[in-house]
């Protein structure tokens, strides 16, 4: 009797917290995210449109609806916010490609499409060091330089005597952002090796001829994403 009460109130509960869970959990925070999307998509919408009427706002918000190829466009931004881990950076990066996507009648690029899967996966301030570190790495490059490399660190060591090589760690260099953007394919890191020859001198107390080796680490990444440092800049505010 009691192992069948107990397990009618467990269901009870267990009804009780999926209840509170759907309607003050993922209601409340999926409704959020949503809600700061479509202002920020409204607005630029408004912006990239020379009608600012309201009458011509509701046109062509109906144009975009009654459009196959638009409307799935916005479908799709509306699935990568809904679950995005970004409250509110993430959600207005997306609107704003989404309304550029949209307004210029195309698909995504190969670039905005990472950028749109960087913005849904990462929480706020990842989000933030990354724009940060693209903005301060990028700014003096033009949009289509292509493939940059940013020196992160340097060790040079002496080929006669032992030595050991620590493989390069971006979340202590950076953060767990670094880790995450390298897998999404925003940046990638690198290894190069170069050698010099240094010889006997007793002047200067080199006992035998030796070989140096360097070892730079650098970061790579394409300048294309500098424009999604500055949407991410742009995007950054309470």
């Amino acid at each position: 009797m009691l192992e069948v009460i107990g397990h009618k109130a467990l269901g009870i509960l267990s009804d009780y917290i999926l209840s509170k869970f759907k309607n003050f959990v993922i209601d409340k925070w999926s409704s959020y995210r949503v809600n700061v999307f479509l202002n920020t998509l409204c607005k630029e919408l408004i912006v990239s449109s020379s009608n600012v009427l309201e009458n011509d706002v509701k046109k062509m918000i109906d144009e975009i609806i009654n459009d196959d190829i638009k409307s799935e466009i916005l479908f799709e931004s509306y699935r990568k916010v809904f679950m995005s881990a970004s409250k509110n950076i993430g959600p207005r990066v997306i609107a704003i490609l989404t309304s550029k996507i949209i307004s210029e009648n195309r698909i995504a690029t190969q670039y905005e499409e990472q950028m749109f899967l960087v913005s849904e996966s990462l929480i706020d301030l990842e989000l933030k060091e990354l724009g940060n570190f693209l903005n301060e790495n990028l700014y003096s490059y033009d949009n289509n330089k292509g493939i940059v490399y940013i020196e992160i660190d340097k060790e040079q060591v002496d080929l006669n005597r032992e030595y050991e090589i620590q493989i390069l760690d971006l979340t202590e260099f950076y953060g767990v952002w670094a880790v995450k953007a390298k897998n999404l394919g925003i940046i990638c890191d690198t290894l190069k090796e170069s050698v010099s020859r240094y010889y006997e001198d007793s002047e200067r107390h080199i006992d035998e001829d030796g070989t140096i080796k360097t070892f730079t680490w650098n970061i790579r990444v394409n300048t294309t994403f500098k424009e999604f440092g500055e949407l991410i800049k742009k995007s950054s505010y309470d």
